[in-house]
């Protein structure tokens, strides 16, 4: 059996310590072989932000994957939200991709996030073809 925790929409930096205290707990309580973290790690993908979200992962006892969210993006920077949008949340050495030992479970995150697009709800993401490829 392969044990897999999900967990989305974190909003580190606007989510109280104690929620992602005990989210860190239930999760090591169960043996998971991987955490899967998707969408809104971060609430405005300020640096502070990823300082929490990075000792949260720190404390995890298993590998785990990530994908960004658009709050993922910095609101604050303009420049770095423009053109080095996911940097940060690249600094956090998320991985994007885990096989399980026994070659059952294969997992690939793939980031359908946008830091800008031209369109009102910046919200609904977009995927491109390159995104699927290997």
């Amino acid at each position: 059996m392969v044990k897999i925790a999900h967990i989305s929409d974190l909003h580190c930096g606007e989510a109280s310590p104690s929620r992602l205290d005990r989210a860190r707990d239930a999760i090591n309580s169960q043996g998971c072989d991987v955490v899967v973290a998707t969408r809104d790690i971060t609430h405005s993908g300020r640096r502070r932000e990823y300082a929490v979200a990075r000792r949260f992962f720190a404390a995890l006892n298993a590998p785990v994957v990530g994908c960004p969210g658009n709050h993922d993006a910095p609101v604050f920077d303009p420049v770095v939200r423009l053109f080095s949008p996911f940097s940060r949340f690249e600094g956090l050495g998320l991985a994007s991709r885990w096989d399980s030992k026994c070659g059952l479970v294969s997992i690939r995150s793939f980031n359908s996030a946008r830091a800008v697009q031209l369109r009102w709800d910046w919200s609904q993401g977009a995927y491109v073809r390159q995104d699927f490829a290997a």
